[in-house]
């Protein structure tokens, strides 16, 4: 905060992740600050799982709503939701989120603080994204639909998660790049066009979509005794997390037991 007066005038670019920026009150502190300095050029944003108390999401609301309705307060605020799949898979990897809570005050936001702002989500691609991912994208390209008139405000990323090594995308079996293929496809049969424009997947999104995949098809390619061994700490992790987070692998991915059973397999010879 010492910084702060000094950096402040030759700002152009703010990202507050967090934990969840929600819930600390320096968030404020610098919301108020802008609200106090207006920046006609400050690009803001903040990264959040949205799943906080009312109280504060009420808080956080009314301060979105007057930083982007404000003139000359800033040039754009982006809302950035952490979000790895859909429904319970989603809860699942990002313990503590409410994904239903989450999902309407997505659509809260997008209604609510109309101008100048736009929303998206980080996808961070692991190896539990993969069965549950579709549906998130068609969901995302519903947003699209109803959200984006005059511009695009409903974007997403897909990152590749490296570390944990037992997470990765690479320790699947070749039968999951099937799950990837038809996202690929149902990207391409729903591309952006002249017609579409704000409501359809982009090029640079589909070849991201083709990069991961690629980079998962490498797999086969791993050291066996490092598959094994991380299909090993896969199961330990996990076991482990359903014990003391009161979760349970299995129930929420069904589809998964074969691969839940290769990974004890390791673990039990390994």
């Amino acid at each position: 905060w010492e910084w702060w007066p000094e950096l402040y005038p030759e700002l152009e670019h703010f990202r507050m992740t967090g934990g969840e920026p929600i819930m600390d009150k320096n968030t404020y502190r610098v919301f108020d600050y802008v609200l106090d300095n207006p920046k006609p050029n400050l690009h803001l944003s903040t990264t959040s799982n949205f799943s906080v108390e009312q109280k504060l999401w009420e808080k956080y609301k009314v301060y979105l709503q007057k930083l982007c309705t404000t003139p000359d307060t800033l040039e754009h605020f982006m809302q950035y939701v952490s979000v790895d799949g859909w429904g319970k898979p989603a809860e699942y990897m990002r313990n503590g989120l409410n994904f239903d809570l989450m999902w309407d005050r997505v659509t809260e936001y997008l209604v609510d603080v109309p101008e100048r702002n736009s929303l998206t989500f980080i996808i961070t691609m692991n190896n539990l994204s993969v069965t549950s991912l579709k549906t998130l994208l068609e969901n995302i390209l519903k947003l699209r639909q109803t959200h984006s008139k005059t511009y695009q405000r409903i974007w997403f990323d897909t990152p590749l998660l490296r570390q944990p090594t037992w997470q990765s995308l690479q320790l699947l079996p070749a039968s999951y790049v099937s799950y990837m293929q038809s996202i690929l496809e149902f990207m391409k049969s729903n591309m952006e066009t002249e017609a579409t424009r704000f409501h359809g997947f982009k090029d640079y999104e589909v070849q991201r979509m083709q990069r991961d995949i690629t980079w998962m098809s490498k797999g086969s390619e791993l050291d066996l005794d490092y598959q094994k061994q991380n299909r090993a700490d896969f199961y330990r992790f996990f076991t482990e997390h359903d014990t003391r987070r009161n979760t349970n692998f299995k129930a929420t991915f069904p589809e998964m037991i074969d691969w839940w059973k290769e990974c004890k397999y390791h673990a039990d010879n390994t």
